[in-house]
């Protein structure tokens, strides 16, 4: 049954304080360093994918000019790499091909040092890490350890060249217990350290934490120490630091590389209804060249999330924007539909300021004159009519008065002044009067079911 694996992985590589140069390299799963000899590097990553490829080494990555020979152990794992994505093997397979490709890469190594001492082989060391589905395997080469920490238990995957070193110069075991440990953890003889071993197959599960360091950090921290460290946090940011940390503090002279990668999930296929598409990398998992500085103790910014967040910020201003427009827009036209409408007086009757007020009689009912004409026939001007002619009032200016003033009025709901003064005088501009009639100090202060002096005014 196939697996995809979620982990995250950091790595860091710094100047020792006694090396000029970083002879260090470090492979996150297809992130290097594609410059050598680089001071001091951060690699974080976070992924799932169901094939991964880890590794740090030492004095691997060797040029000669004269010859013309250019060797980068990162460069080939690259190669290496993509190789593997491209078909279907299993594990122990892809195993073989990578023990393969650091033997083919050791004896190029070991050709150099033929002509240049400077470079020699048992210098150089390589620790590999596998993960496919949920079993791994490491390869090793060298002083370059590879531990796991499983349960709360941890194991150290390489071979341990000092451990029988140490123990054969104190004199604790003799050289034939020596030679029966060689199986177990080697000796350090000048053909060992070129030696290239394969761990057997681990099943991981969720929580495990993988170690690949170089001798840097082992040389000058404890392995108890290193057990502490591990259990001491879940991520890996923080522990890579804390390891880097704990060597400097004990005066590290050579370079330091150590990378760890915690499994986050296993997850089986077939439990899914589709296989996820493989997340890339998150944006702190770039290469930063630094001028021997020590790293921050922080990852790198995921740059889409905070754009994706950003896009959401901004298109929930706008919608509320929108909305408050338009609710405003809509207030505005009540408004003016308000001032628009016409009231109704208070007999109840629709009130029109162009008809005129009605006489007592009717035209049906008017009186013929003197001489036998309509009541309508007016002499001269200022001559009377007729007795029972309806005849409007005058004033003495020559001014006209709006009949059927002053009257009262009122208010209904919706009514405004400006309404009400349209209705009475045909202009609204005309509410003043009536607000001096009636002592209001706001034209928009008036209540329902208040009645209004509405008084004459001269045309």
């Amino acid at each position: 049954m196939s697996c995809l694996v979620q982990l995250r992985a950091t790595a860091i590589s710094r100047l020792g304080s006694a090396k000029t140069v970083n002879e260090d390299n470090l492979y996150v799963n297809g992130r290097f360093m594609y410059e050598h000899e680089i001071d001091n590097v951060w690699i974080s990553i976070e992924n799932t994918s169901d094939f991964y490829v880890f590794s740090v080494s030492d004095s691997m990555d060797v040029s000669d000019a004269e010859r013309g020979i250019h060797i980068s152990i990162v460069r080939e794992l690259k190669k290496y790499h993509d190789r593997m994505l491209k078909n279907d093997e299993n594990l122990a397979a892809r195993t073989q091909k990578f023990y393969e490709c650091i033997r083919e890469i050791s004896n190029l190594l070991t050709s150099i040092s033929v002509s240049k001492p400077e470079n020699m082989h048992a210098q150089s060391s390589f620790s590999g890490l596998l993960i496919q589905g949920n079993k791994a395997c490491v390869v090793n080469m060298g002083n370059s350890k590879a531990f796991i920490l499983s349960n709360s238990n941890m194991k150290q995957l390489t071979v341990d060249w000092e451990k029988t070193e140490r123990l054969l110069k104190l004199g604790i075991i003799t050289q034939e217990q020596a030679k029966i440990l060689s199986n177990r953890f080697g000796i350090p003889t000048e053909e060992s350290y070129g030696e290239i071993r394969k761990s057997d197959e681990l099943t991981i599960k969720e929580g495990d934490l993988f170690l690949l360091c170089t001798d840097g950090l082992t040389d000058t921290v404890e392995s108890e120490t290193i057990y502490e460290i591990l259990l001491s946090d879940k991520d890996t940011d923080v522990i890579a630091n804390r390891l880097l940390k704990e060597a400097f503090n004990n005066n590290v002279k050579d370079s330091i590389t150590v990378l760890v990668i915690r499994v986050e999930k296993v997850i089986q296929q077939e439990q899914r209804g589709k296989e996820p598409k493989k997340t890339k990398a998150a944006a702190a998992g770039r290469v930063y060249k630094k001028a021997r500085k020590r790293p921050t103790s922080h990852a790198g910014v995921n740059a889409n999330a905070m754009k994706k967040h950003a896009s959401v910020a901004i298109f929930c201003i706008i919608v509320i924007a929108l909305v408050l427009a338009t609710i405003r827009l809509f207030a505005n036209f009540r408004r003016n539909d308000e001032i628009t409408q016409g009231p109704r007086v208070t007999n109840g009757e629709d009130y029109s300021p162009t008809s005129p007020a009605s006489d007592d009689t009717s035209p049906g009912d008017e009186a013929p004159g003197e001489n036998g004409k309509e009541a309508d026939d007016v002499g001269d001007a200022g001559e009377p009519g007729t007795a029972g002619e309806s005849t409007p009032s005058e004033s003495t200016a020559g001014k006209k008065e709006i009949p059927g003033l002053p009257t009262t009025y009122e208010v209904k709901r919706g009514d405004t002044l400006y309404g009400i003064s349209r209705a009475f005088y045909g202009d609204p501009e005309k509410y003043r009067i009536i607000m001096e009639a009636n002592n209001i100090t706001n034209p928009e202060l008036i209540q329902v079911g208040q009645v209004l002096v509405i008084p004459s005014v001269d045309e």
